[in-house]
Order: C-alpha cells, then structure tokens, then sequence
C-alpha cells in the first residue's frame, strides 16, 4: 500500500521535495558564500516571503489531490473494491504525504535556523556564554519549529476540505484563505498570551538589557505598584497627573524632556512599566504553537476519514 500511495501522489510529492531542496541550495549557498550583512539583505528581501508561502502551497497542494484528486478522476471506486477499507486506504496516504512533509520541513528548519543564526536574527552570540535564542516577532513565523506544524496543519486542511469539494482546485482556493486566517488568528491574538509575559519596570524608564532579546508585548506609565492598567484605560493612556506635570515643568523650567519625563514620573509616584515575552520564552512559544497547529491537523484528519466513510462510492 505504501508504493500505490506513492504512485498515486509521486508528482505532488515529487514537486514538494523539489521545492524543499531548491530552497535549501539557496539558503546553503547564500549562508556560505555571502557576508552577514548580505544575508540579512536575502532574509528580509526574500525569504521571508518564500517562508511565509511555503508551508501553504506546499501543504495545501499535496492535501488538496490526496481524496479530491481521486474523487474527481473517479478512481476511488477502483481502490475501495481491493479488499481494503476506506480508512485504511485513506490513512495509508495520510501516512505518506504527511511523511514527506516533515522531512522536507524538518530539513528546512534546520538549514534556517544555521541561516538565522549566521545573520544574528533568531540567534544571538553573547559575550560570556553560548548563543541565545531572541525573540523577533517579524520572523517568528519562519523560524524554529513551527514551520512543520504550519506545513502539517496545510495539509491536513487540504485532506478535508477534499472530501467536502471534491475538486483539486477549488480544494486549493478554498483552503488558501482558511490558513491565512488561522495563521494570523494565532499569531495576533493567541501566540502573546499562550505564556504569561513578564514585567519589567523603572521609575526612569531606562530600558534593561534583557529587553532586547525578548519580544515586547505592551509598556506604559502606570500608578505604583500596579502592571497592567486600571480597568476602562490602556497602555497608551497617561494619567492626568503626569500630563499636567510635564506641561507645567516645560513652562517654568528649561529642563530636557528626558529630565521632565523622570522628575514627573517620580514625584507623581508612578513607574514605566513593560510587558515582554522573554528570550527564555522562544523554544516554549515554539513548541505551543506548533502543538497547536498540529492538534488542529489531527482534528482534520480525523474528520477526514469520517468524510470519506460517508462518500458514495
């Protein structure tokens, strides 16, 4: 079974490995042969995009023809008359295409992350110790693990939205802005809240070294002893107190704004409070949100099997 399910997805597979092994030679070459500063020219020019899109295509593409491609060639009916059932059928080619998946995703993974580090964007070299994992929102996406749990969540979407279209390209155009919207849904309102941020405060508002490794959720000026706002106010929102003493330190004194902001910030016993995702956090948020994706695969798939059991055949 495993070599009629190669056979019957070699082309999509096929063009998945390609994919996967074209941009390897692109990010091996550009690794070894460019400087830093070039190759965070390539990262942000073009990887970036091609990152971002990958998973989808390549997930969505293979998922979309593995049931809806035989439903609209009408070859099932051939395969389910072979003294095996349905699921077993269905979940041998799951099985496949999910396998080629994360190993061309896994390949990747490991050839972006030596590529990120190269560039100082995922990693970082300290001084007194061994490079660090840092937290940068913008390429959160496209580096660690998570591209595996995007490419599998892809696919997965592909597998079932198949058994209800049945049509390989309307599979596709469907599932294509599904994925999006899952994407950005996790990435706005789950992935700052999977761990609870940590707080940092000064009553200067000099920044702590560790803030530039870490991923800053919120900051603000807040009363003395509180870390989030009061109820019914915002980060942005500055107490009256603070505003009305900045105005009237800029009239009567020829202070910096800098030297205002702090005198203001302590007499009126308030402090600079910010919320951040620490760098100890990337493997931890790495790991959630790619369980996430996964578990909604798994949802998929098992949806999956339950379509194609209710198909006429």
């Amino acid at each position: 079974m495993i070599w009629v399910a190669w056979r019957t997805q070699r082309l999509q597979l096929l063009v998945t490995v390609g994919l996967a092994l074209l941009l390897a030679f692109w990010v091996a070459t550009t690794g070894l042969t460019v400087s830093q500063s070039n190759i965070w020219k390539y990262w942000t020019d073009g990887a970036v995009f091609a990152l971002y899109a990958l998973p989808a295509i390549v997930g969505i593409g293979v998922g979309a023809s593995l049931v809806a491609g035989e439903l609209d060639h009408r070859t099932q009916r051939l395969a389910w008359t072979q003294g095996m059932s349905r699921r077993q059928w269905l979940i041998w080619k799951i099985a496949v295409g999910a396998g080629v998946i994360v190993i061309a995703s896994g390949l990747l993974v490991v050839l972006i992350q030596w590529w990120t580090s190269a560039a100082n964007i995922a990693l970082t070299s300290s001084a007194r110790g061994p490079t660090r994992p840092v937290i940068v929102p913008s390429v959160f996406d496209v580096t660690g693990i998570v591209i595996i749990g995007y490419a599998l969540f892809a696919f997965a979407l592909g597998v079932a939205l198949g058994t209800v279209v049945r049509r390989p390209g309307w599979t596709f155009a469907a599932a294509v802005p599904i994925f999006i919207g899952a994407r950005l849904l996790v990435r706005l309102d789950v992935r700052p809240h999977i761990l609870a941020p940590a707080t940092y405060s000064s009553p200067t508002g000099n920044y702590s070294p560790r803030l530039t490794t870490g991923w800053l959720l919120n900051s603000g000026i807040l009363p003395v002893g509180r870390t989030s706002p009061l109820p019914g106010h915002g980060w942005s929102t500055l107490p009256r107190r603070f505003t009305a003493c900045i105005s009237a330190e800029k009239s009567q004194y020829a202070q910096t704004h800098v030297t205002r902001w702090a005198h203001c910030v302590v007499v009126n016993h308030l402090h600079y409070v910010v919320q951040y995702q620490p760098a100890s956090h990337y493997w931890p948020l790495q790991g959630a949100e790619t369980a996430i994706f996964v578990a909604a695969a798994v949802l998929l798939l098992g949806l999956a099997v339950l379509g194609v059991n209710r198909i006429t055949a």
